[in-house]
Order: structure tokens, then sequence, then C-alpha cells
């Protein structure tokens, strides 16, 4: 199955997921991890059709520079408060608005449009 070509070069710990469509397939398993922007699935029965999601561990030189920073508990003074009490059944006193603290609440992102039309081609527009 074809990946970007850069894939394993910038990945690592690789995590294979595969639904075959229209039946079972016991047996169905990777036979070879990523290489060269490509792996292979084996076994199952013959023809299957199969959805298939790679994931891995982003390693390039860039993550190596500034490696993500881990989960760290809230300081004493923000616990139990929240930017949006009410979503967790707290009142306003619940909020970290007003104790000194800007809270800028993210933009809501644009509603997904996708527009289609005709192909233009009249060999396959008669």
């Amino acid at each position: 199955m074809p990946l970007p070509a850069y894939f394993d070069q910038i990945n690592t710990d690789e995590t294979y997921q595969l639904t075959p469509i229209g039946a079972p397939a016991p047996g169905m398993f990777i036979a070879a991890k990523a290489t060269g922007g490509a792996f292979k699935i084996a076994g199952g029965p013959a023809g299957i059709q199969v959805c298939w999601q790679v994931t891995g561990t982003r390693n390039d030189a860039w993550v190596r520079a500034h490696p993500p920073a881990t989960e760290s508990d809230k300081p004493a003074s923000m616990r139990g408060r929240y930017v949006s009490p009410s979503l967790f059944g707290a009142g306003a006193e619940g909020s970290l608005r007003g104790r000194g603290r800007t809270i800028v609440p993210l933009p809501t992102p644009a509603p997904l449009v996708i527009e289609a039309s005709a192909p233009t081609d009249p060999d396959l527009n008669p």
C-alpha cells in the first residue's frame, strides 16, 4: 500500500489498522512494515477490499529539537476552575476569568464547504 516516500524516515513506532470490507478476513496481517513509501498486507481471502490506516510517532529533526511538552497539573489556584464552567456544571464562581487572568477563546472555525461541478472535458460530459 502506498505511503508518502518520507513516511518511514520521519516516523517511529508505526501502528497499522486493517479493516476488511464485505467479509471477515481471518489471517490478514502486515507482511512488511513501511519502508520506501510502502507496506504490504497479506493473508485473508483473495480479492478482499481493505481499509487501512498507518500512524507513527513523529521523529524528524524539528520535533527532536523541540520535543512536545508533557501534560502537567494545574496550579492549585486554578484547580476546579474552567474556561467554560457551565459545560462542567459549575457556576460563574468556577470561571478562570476575573481572577487576574485573561482567557482568549479560540476562534470558531469556518464551516468546510465542498463544491462539486460537472466535468468540463467534452469527452466526459457529452
